[in-house]
């Protein structure tokens, strides 16, 4: 089995737990439509934040609307979008991510970027994740165009041309079975999927074999461990 010279990880769900994010926007629309009446801020925001935890994502915002009709005079739906996607977000890197990361660029591996998103946010994530020293290159497909949004190969092809490692030498590592694994196995890339406890996908199984990824880790630990195996990294 040939080593594997490069790494790219997604970021979403495999950076950091994306429910973070999605809790840090809820807190900048609820401070917006509570101004300025402060006290109303954590009624708000546990109102969105439950809707999304029962599986409701994409109509946090219809509800709390619903729920309070007279801050429909305050914002619509798609204003509040707006905000949730440009504030400046509250996440952290999950326990043992910098270190995995760290180590790779110190044993000469590059460590690549390539997610999916609306550009504005998945950008102020990155400068909150603080890992611009450690990532390059870090491919944000929307600035592309949503086409060219995984499953598309593009942002793959781009990498490793840029690199100038071959395919077989290179690795992605994301979460969601339904798109980040289909176009690098395609192109003869080894896959990891990290599935742990908090991500919006955890509970997913892929549908296909070319859904699938290669390796499954359960843990940074178990996917840091795999990573020194394939990169020889002691």
């Amino acid at each position: 089995m040939e080593l594997v010279e490069g790494v790219v990880f997604d970021m979403d769900d495999t950076l950091y737990l994306e429910r973070d994010y999605a809790l840090s926007g809820f807190h900048a629309v609820a401070r917006f439509l509570a101004s300025p009446d402060e006290s109303a801020v954590d009624v708000l925001y546990r109102h969105m934040a439950e809707t999304f935890e029962s599986g409701n994502r994409r109509t946090v915002f219809n509800q709390v609307l619903l729920e309070w009709p007279h801050l429909q005079a305050t914002a619509s739906v798609k204003e509040l979008v707006q905000i949730y996607r440009n504030h400046d977000p509250a996440i952290h890197l999950l326990p043992g991510i910098a270190d995995l990361l760290t180590e790779l660029k110190a044993q000469g591996i590059p460590v690549g970027l390539i997610s999916d998103g609306f550009l504005p946010s998945q950008e102020s994530k990155f400068r909150a994740l603080g890992i611009r020293e450690l990532v390059d290159p870090a491919i944000f497909t929307d600035a592309w165009g949503s086409e060219f949004w995984k499953p598309h190969p593009r942002a793959f092809m781009s990498t490793a041309q840029t690199w100038g490692i071959p395919d077989s030498r290179l690795a992605y590592i994301g979460d969601n079975p339904a798109k980040d694994f289909v176009a690098p196995s395609a192109l003869g890339w080894r896959t990891v999927r990290l599935r742990i406890p908090g991500q919006i996908h955890e509970d997913e199984e892929a549908r296909t074999e070319t859904t699938a990824a290669e390796c499954e880790c359960t843990s940074v630990r178990s996917l840091t461990e795999l990573l020194r195996k394939w990169t020889s990294i002691m």
